[in-house]
């Protein structure tokens, strides 16, 4: 099972200072959900990312079928919904509360204002949804690659076990 990361790291806002910070997180309220609560639904629409400050989520695909598959758990300081909020279309997988989660939501709205009024902070912010987008396609790389060799390995066992029976 995925394992949420270090709870004293927050992804968006390496690098940024103190001023950046508050700038922000100006306006924005966190928000408090209990366990099971539905924060984000696969296949919906939206125009925000969510900075989850203490508590952890399960990112699901495919609930509710038999094909459901927890993908990640992600824990404070860590984003969800950021390849939506840069990419656009529909949501990919949803976010589920394990427990009590305590979270903030960035609209686009918000981060243009914010970024258009501090383009160095605009910069960071890019650079930091790059490196968290990266680093996640290479963990989805490697359980991907993980996957096809646990699979050759059962294919190979499957032809052994065949060709030792005569089957």
């Amino acid at each position: 099972m995925p394992k949420p990361q270090d709870e004293n790291r927050v992804d968006l806002i390496l690098g940024l200072t103190e001023k950046q910070i508050v700038a922000l997180m100006d306006g924005l309220a966190s928000r408090m959900v209990h366990d099971g609560t539905v924060l984000i639904s696969e296949g919906d629409f939206g125009d925000s990312m969510l900075l989850v400050i203490e508590g952890v989520v399960q990112v699901v695909a495919r609930v509710g079928t038999p094909a459901q598959v927890l993908v990640a758990r992600r824990s404070g300081g860590q984003m969800i919904g950021e390849v939506n909020f840069v990419a656009g279309g529909p949501r990919s997988a949803s976010v589920i509360a394990e427990g009590d989660v305590l979270f903030v939501e960035f609209t686009k709205a918000h981060m243009n204002a914010v970024m258009g009024a501090d383009p160095d902070l605009a910069r960071k912010l890019a650079w930091n949804l790059a490196r968290i987008m990266a680093e996640r396609l290479r963990n989805t790389t490697t359980q991907f690659w993980d996957a096809q060799s646990t699979h050759d390995l059962t294919v190979l066992a499957f032809r052994r076990l065949q060709a030792a029976t005569g089957r």
